[in-house]
């Protein structure tokens, strides 16, 4: 089951606004759309792997829901074990800027995280891992590399930095980032090491 096994972790406020955490009012942006994940999860779907998403949620459910699935509701002590141990064993870690991703990177499993903020993290503690990071955005124009570490704005980790800046914060849709994934898998789940020595 491991070997086909991909553990999905879409962060939104419902673990903060649940236990009453400060970063409900300053980590926004850390936040994932589950939609985003739907061309992702149709690709593992056909290469038969069973998708399980974890963590505390509800505001960012999808209606491509079928494409994986939930653990039951059991006392959070057995949830938390559970978690722990998918995590240890998965072929993949699938997810966003959050405490989840901490397991995974335990056990360096092979991670993949979409729509990351901030800049300043992309680059994970696991060796077998690949981060795509939300667009920023001014006046419509999306800020490219430079212009994102000239000013600084890759250490903000705080909505009220962005929003002083007057920064949007986007999303990258699931099909633009196809081929991202698409290296990350063949190098780190199928195990291409030519294309992990690129990648590293």
């Amino acid at each position: 089951m491991s070997e086909r096994l991909v553990v999905l972790h879409s962060r939104d406020s419902a673990y903060d606004l649940q236990n009453r955490n400060a970063n409900y009012f300053s980590s926004q942006h850390r936040n994932s759309d589950i939609s985003s994940y739907t061309e992702i999860l149709r690709f593992l779907r056909k290469r038969e792997f069973v998708v399980i998403r974890i963590g505390e949620y509800e505001f960012n459910d999808c209606s491509e829901s079928e494409l994986f699935s939930r653990i039951p509701k059991l006392p959070k002590f057995e949830v938390d074990l559970i978690n722990a141990y998918m995590a240890s064993e998965c072929s993949l870690f699938l997810g966003c800027n959050s405490g989840a991703l901490m397991m995974p990177t335990i056990w360096n499993r092979p991670i993949f995280l979409l729509n990351f903020l901030p800049y300043d993290s992309l680059r994970q503690y696991a060796s077998r891992s690949m981060s795509v990071p939300k667009l920023l955005c001014i006046n419509g124009k999306i800020l490219d590399a430079a212009v994102i570490f000239d000013n600084g704005y890759h250490k903000f980790d705080l909505d009220s930095q962005y929003k002083a800046k007057g920064i949007d914060i986007k999303n990258n849709c699931g099909d633009d980032c196809l081929e991202d994934f698409h290296e990350s898998f063949s190098a780190f789940v199928d195990g291409d090491e030519a294309l992990q020595a690129e990648l590293r």
